[in-house]
């Protein structure tokens, strides 16, 4: 039988501290960790444009922020009354095209600040399968004619090259960062089984090369855990691809025991006793319980908000 032991998770060189700050982007993965991180008080930024599913996009978006390479009225095109951008996650549409330049720019900016100061940026790759419309990989097709794009696996060479050079550039304009690689565990069914598969080993690959390479980059093995430990469907959503909960918060837990330190660790600890307490459902307000309890607990949230400096 497999168990958590039969998967190398090592812990980062520079242990996290609860104090930090993350930077997540890529697939939903990013998007689901990062709901936790902030239920538990963490400082994060997640995908200032929107989810992203494949390396070359959330390249394209890094160095773009990196770089300042700020948007204008050639980057959007006009489609059902709305303003959108093949860079971006279709949330972001707008009807006012200077509104969306301006906002766009504008997270650009915050963006660059965040980047530049955080301590961990967690990058969560989705499928090496993309679309291209002139020759340029995109985000989202927007629910635009097929026959605009072309589409193709990405190499492993091409994902190896693009992440050594942004990389590179990452460490330029923040030294002391340290970084996360995984892989989505979401199979990408609509592609076809064989192809999901064929997709995944090309960023298991990629990522292989990318973490040998530099030394500060590192791999959390959320594909495996699932695929290989939580193997069961009563891990799934009723589609049978998602990850539900209850597993999400396994691979949280897992994640969080990957990259933090002894002092976050213990934070952690009393923060979730803290926390099962403040969200505890009153029946009776008024019973001298009640009230009570409600004494006791303002004092444990008080020394906890003195002892760790968070404000809840």
């Amino acid at each position: 039988m497999l168990t958590l032991k039969n998967i190398d998770c090592p812990k980062c060189e520079n242990s996290f501290n609860y104090k930090d700050s993350i930077f997540l982007i890529g697939s939903c993965f990013a998007e689901n960790i990062n709901e936790c991180l902030r239920t538990d008080n963490f400082k994060t930024f997640v995908n200032p444009f929107g989810i992203l599913f494949n390396p070359k996009s959330i390249a394209n978006i890094l160095d773009r922020i990196i770089s300042k390479s700020y948007y204008s009225e050639n980057d959007f095109f006009l489609f059902d009354n709305y303003y959108w951008c093949y860079e971006h996650h279709g949330s972001l549409a707008q009807t006012n095209i200077n509104n969306y330049i301006n906002e766009s720019n504008k997270l650009i900016d915050s963006a660059f600040e965040y980047l530049s100061n955080c301590s961990l940026i967690l990058i969560t790759f989705g499928t090496s399968y993309v679309y291209t419309i002139d020759k340029k990989v995109v985000s989202n097709c927007h629910k635009q004619p097929s026959n605009l794009f072309n589409s193709y696996n990405l190499t492993i060479d091409e994902i190896t090259h693009d992440y050594s050079n942004l990389f590179q550039k990452l460490k330029i304009i923040n030294p002391k960062v340290q970084i996360i690689l995984t892989i989505s565990p979401v199979r990408y069914i609509s592609q076809g089984f064989v192809e999901n598969n064929i997709s995944k080993s090309i960023l298991h690959l990629a990522k292989h090369n990318l973490i040998n390479e530099f030394n500060y980059v590192y791999y959390y093995p959320s594909f495996e855990y699932l695929i290989d430990i939580f193997r069961d469907y009563s891990f799934f959503n009723e589609d049978g691809i998602h990850p539900n909960k209850i597993v999400i918060e396994q691979l949280y837990t897992l994640f969080l025991n990957h990259i933090l330190d002894n002092e976050s660790l213990n934070y952690l600890s009393e923060w979730i006793e803290l926390k099962k307490l403040l969200s505890h459902k009153i029946l009776h307000p008024l019973s001298l319980s009640n009230i009570k309890f409600q004494e006791k607990l303002k004092l444990k949230k008080e020394a906890f908000i003195s002892k760790y400096g968070i404000n809840l």
